[in-house]
């Protein structure tokens, strides 16, 4: 399961939802990703339609300590 989780809704369509996941593999992810465990998770949810799934690596963190 990832590590940490981040939400963030559209101001102007706020039933799009930004979802930021954070994990401690790629391989991890990538493997939750396709698994049944998180498209029933999403239907649970209320997910319609098929989700748009991005991969990114962090590059820096400008958080105040």
């Amino acid at each position: 399961m990832p590590w940490s989780f981040q939400v963030f809704r559209s101001s102007s369509a706020p039933n799009d939802l930004t979802v930021v996941c954070g994990w401690s593999s790629l391989d991890k992810m990538r493997k939750f990703v396709g698994s049944a465990e998180l498209r029933e998770r999403m239907r649970g949810a209320g997910v319609i339609g098929k989700p748009e799934i991005r991969f990114f690596s962090k590059a820096e963190d400008l958080s105040a300590p």
